[in-house]
Parts: C-alpha cells; structure tokens; sequence
C-alpha cells in the first residue's frame, strides 16, 4: 500500500483497502467494540490482534438527523480527510467514526484536534475490559 500515485505524486485520498465495507465486519464491532466520545464525533472501536500483519480499517458513520445528503457527504469527506492526517493514531484497530449534529458547523482544524483526541482515547486502555 503506497502513498504515491502511479505518476509519483503524493496520494491525497484514503485507500479503500483501509475502509470497512461489509455488514459482517460493522456489526461485529457495533457488538463487540469499546466507545469513545468526543464532542463533534465519537469512535466504536475494536483492537486488532497484536501480532496480525493487517493495516487498520475505518467505516465512516453518517445519520440521517445529520442532515441531507450533500451535509453528509461533507462530513464524511472531513471525516475522512482528518483520518488521512492521522493514520499513526489509527494503527491496531478496526473502527467506526459517526458524526454527531456538532460536526456540521465545527471548523475544521477543531473538528480534527477533536477527532485525534479521540482516536489517542481509543489507545488507552480501559480498566476491566
């Protein structure tokens, strides 16, 4: 998996090996993940075997209370920009990032300090579980 494009230029988009596509695979985590809140998005995560050679995967979760569908695709769009940005964080898990309303009209650069903040939560362990 290269970040350059057939011409050697810098990839500006996330891989689609790296997004959670089937029903199976989102289920299992809706069932079996841990939570994480943050105030414009929250994470649903579970963590990959340690010693497994697979890259982390995402889904990207947008309710229709969000808004229409141009207002989705947006977040998604940022969503999956700032996971871009932050790939470091994400390694070792599986997980769906939803939007919450606040996502809307948040400014980017705090809608990605808020993201990362909460993909450094999913790191930490949590007691008991």
């Amino acid at each position: 998996m290269s970040d350059r494009t057939k011409a050697g230029r810098p990839s500006h988009t996330l891989p689609k090996t790296l997004i959670l596509s089937t029903q199976l695979d989102i289920e299992r985590i809706l069932k079996n993940g841990q939570n994480r809140q943050g105030r414009y998005a929250y994470v649903r995560f579970l963590r990959l075997e340690p010693d497994s050679n697979q890259p982390f995967r995402v889904a990207f979760v947008c309710a229709r209370r969000i808004g229409n569908a141009v207002t989705r695709n947006r977040c998604r769009r940022r969503m999956r920009e700032i996971i871009r940005r932050h790939k470091h964080l994400c390694e070792g898990y599986e997980f769906l990032l939803f939007a919450k309303p606040a996502m809307i009209s948040a400014p980017f650069e705090r809608l990605a300090d808020d993201v990362s903040g909460v993909l450094k939560l999913m790191k930490q362990e949590v007691p008991g579980s």
